[in-house]
């Protein structure tokens, strides 16, 4: 007899999960979907972000057989799209694309009236990548050691930039900061793009970022390190932060789909198994591969103890820099 593949062990556990023993609980999953179902992103159309749900939106119509409509609610660092599904119905007919933002933004916001982890039932991880660690091309920095010496022997004067206050951009520029015992001036701009132009033409000294491995490869910026436990297979020859001398350095960017807390286990388990599905397809896991990597298989349990596990990370990140948002 042949071995399963794991991700065939996987397909077949998740659509077993979604054939649970009442007949009514059968028949929500059976059933299931019925009508279009929306999945809210927190930016605006064009993104990365949008990209993904975009991407996942036409693999779960193919598969499940209604359109799945991508609804942009941009605005307050992904947190209006996040708090508008946590309080729809639990029916799963409204999903999150949800991303790493929301896991830093519960511990800078004070007055989010909702819990990442308690509020939402986590589905499934779609993708995850690292932060390249870049510099201008005339930095005389050539690694995370010799940028942290740059800002000590001058306190006060160097800068990092990010794609604005509060992203995950900013908190692992904060990281650096923390880790290296160090001071600089945060600088943030409206977005990555602008952020990677004011550091191309030397306005900051730093930024981690996901999206600039084009200008590293056309020698725009200049790489020092990358934020994952692995090295990136896009610039194999390039360290990690761990390999550079900051054994505790690891970031992260991720998405996943999320639904509502209270949303039924058989549609959720119906969703997980979908998506597990579009994950095989060649054409996506070339599409993700170009913005990061595409997961292992996980299931609901694998991404929801993964959430808790980053809410903890970057509780200690945000507090360590005393970082705040309003």
């Amino acid at each position: 007899m042949k071995h399963l593949s794991r991700w065939g062990a996987l397909l077949c556990l998740t659509m077993g999960a979604a054939l649970p023993a009442t007949a009514s609980a059968a028949d929500v999953a059976d059933s299931y979907p019925q009508r279009p179902v929306t999945i809210t992103v927190g930016y605006a159309p064009g993104g990365g972000t949008d990209i993904v749900a975009r991407l996942m939106a036409k693999e779960l119509a193919k598969t499940l057989g209604q359109p799945f409509v991508v609804e942009n609610k941009p605005g307050a660092a992904n947190n209006i799209a996040v708090d508008a599904v946590s309080r729809a119905k639990p029916d799963g007919y409204t999903l999150l694309l949800s991303a790493v933002t929301s896991a830093v933004n519960q511990s800078l916001y004070k007055d989010l009236k909702f819990d990442f982890s308690k509020d939402f039932a986590h589905i499934a991880k779609i993708s995850e990548g690292g932060f390249y660690l870049v510099v201008p091309p005339n930095s005389p920095a050539n690694s995370p050691k010799e940028l942290a010496d740059m800002f000590r022997q001058e306190p006060g004067k160097h800068t990092f930039a990010s794609s604005g206050v509060g992203t995950s951009i900013h908190a692992t520029g904060e990281m650096f900061i923390a880790q290296s015992k160090i001071k600089g001036i945060h600088v943030p701009y409206r977005g990555s793009s602008l952020a990677l132009t004011g550091l191309m033409g030397g306005e900051t000294d730093y930024m981690f970022d996901n999206t600039a491995l084009p200008l590293i490869q056309g020698g725009k910026v200049k790489a020092l390190a990358v934020s994952t436990k692995e090295r990136s297979p896009h610039l194999p020859d390039l360290p990690t932060m761990q390999e550079a001398g900051y054994p505790e350095f690891e970031s992260t960017w991720w998405y996943g789909i999320s639904a509502p807390a209270g949303t039924p286990k058989p549609i959720v388990d119906k969703l997980n198994a979908a998506l597990m599905k579009a994950l095989q397809e060649p054409e996506v896991r070339v599409a993700l591969e170009r913005i990061g990597k595409v997961p292992e298989p996980n299931t609901p349990e694998d991404y929801a103890t993964f959430i808790d596990n980053e809410l903890v990370r970057w509780r200690s990140v945000v507090q360590a820099a005393g970082m705040t948002a309003q």
